[in-house]
């Protein structure tokens, strides 16, 4: 079997992180991606092939090296594939582009309506990160549910140890934002209601950076809206992602729409409580391991906001909670059911 391992050297958001990981847990495959810098993962053995690029290498090249190499099934854990291909099996995390396609760019949003319903019907399996996922995979592509495995992310092994000692100290009390500037994000909302609750000293740290895939006068809009009590990281080590989840107050996660959210579950594996939407999966993963908000509703999120500042009582019963929801999730499990998936298929 040959994972497509395109993802590599794509920006790194929680969908590369499940492509990541899955792959740090499978043995006996082959990792296959473009020629050239393929970040920093040591740990892997990546074969690179070809001189393409990006959609171009996935749809000409990775084929090629495929059909001369006796047409092994593929594994696909980032969404696409090369269309003039099988065997193959499609991880779809969302279809966000469908239902609000109005948070992509106008090539994305094309390139994905285009391509994803197609592969979809033409793989053999498909593979989601929650039932939530699931029911929009049946609802908005028509595909029978007896294709659709859903193998959820894990609680990333060792993370919370290795946060980076002093990195968010000097930020004092703030309240954590982990998210691209995504619309479906919601970003834009939730420093609207940040403004309007007037903490003294307390501020909003925000970790995620822009990208070409959504709409860029978004991101402007934000900046508008920031000022001295909102800092911002356009990109930061999982050590450090890792201590500014253990210092703070709370994740704050009023995304409007999610596959899965793996966010959630790196905030709940430090010990961070959770605010988070009570909308798509996000109840499914957190469970009674999070405080819920209205995300399209600025006051049900600055009240939330109030809530979870002020009642330190409510924030520890959250993280008790969040440690017995834990227990169901693992990398190392997830990749096994892969590999069952690998081996039924044979």
């Amino acid at each position: 079997m040959v994972i497509n391992a395109r993802f590599l050297t794509q920006p790194f958001t929680g969908v590369q992180r499940y492509a990541l990981e899955i792959s740090r847990h499978l043995s006996g495959v082959t990792l296959i991606s473009q020629s050239g810098p393929a970040g920093t993962f040591n740990d892997l053995d990546v074969l690179q092939y070809g001189s393409l690029r990006g959609h171009l290498w996935e749809q000409i090249e990775l084929p090629i090296y495929l059909k001369t190499h006796k047409n092994p099934l593929l594994f696909n854990l980032t969404q696409t594939s090369p269309f003039f291909y099988e065997p193959f099996v499609l991880t779809i995390h969302d279809v966000a582009y469908l239902k609000n396609p109005q948070w992509y760019g106008k090539r994305v949003r094309r390139l994905y309506s285009a391509l994803i319903p197609r592969l979809a019907h033409k793989a053999i399996k498909i593979i989601t990160s929650s039932h939530f996922s699931k029911g929009e995979i049946i609802k908005y592509l028509n595909i029978q549910e007896n294709k659709i495995e859903v193998i959820s992310p894990g609680v990333p092994e060792g993370f919370a140890e290795r946060a980076k000692e002093g990195f968010a100290e000097p930020l004092g009390d703030y309240i954590l934002a982990v998210s691209s500037l995504n619309p479906r994000k919601n970003l834009y909302n939730l420093i609207r209601a940040f403004k309007s609750c007037r903490f003294d000293g307390i501020k909003l740290v925000v970790v995620g950076d822009s990208s070409k895939v959504f709409p860029g006068s978004h991101g402007d809009l934000i900046g508008k809206m920031t000022d001295g009590n909102c800092r911002f990281f356009n990109y930061v080590t999982d050590e450090e992602l890792a201590a500014l989840y253990s210092k703070a107050m709370f994740l704050a996660y009023p995304s409007l729409y999610e596959g899965f959210g793996i966010p959630l579950l790196e905030s709940l594996t430090c010990r961070c409580p959770v605010l988070t939407s009570n909308t798509s999966s996000m109840p499914e993963v957190c469970a009674e391991g999070a405080c819920y908000v209205d995300p399209y509703n600025v006051d049900s999120i600055a009240e939330g906001l109030k809530v979870m500042v002020e009642d330190a009582r409510l924030r520890q019963t959250l993280t008790d909670n969040a440690a017995r929801r834990l227990a169901g999730f693992s990398w190392r499990a997830s990749a096994m059911r892969c590999l069952e998936i690998i081996e039924e298929l044979r």
